[in-house]
């Protein structure tokens, strides 16, 4: 029987070093979790920005671009 805190084998790496049970390193749960919600949110800003500037141009620029 093992005593209490040791590894299930040998080599087995130290707590800092595990992962978590999603099978992700702690970086990469960071990087899910927090950095890409946050970019898919400041991009989806960003081009809610670019198709609403319209508005404040003026009227000749805000149509579309003659064909001919």
């Amino acid at each position: 029987m093992m005593a209490p805190g040791q590894g299930l084998a040998r080599g087995h790496p130290p707590e800092r070093l595990r992962f978590h049970p999603s099978g992700f390193p702690p970086t990469v749960q960071f990087f899910r979790s927090t950095l890409l919600p946050a970019a898919i949110v400041l991009l989806f800003g960003l081009a809610l920005f670019a198709v609403s500037a319209r508005i404040w141009l003026p009227g000749d620029m805000a149509a579309p671009a003659p064909i001919s």
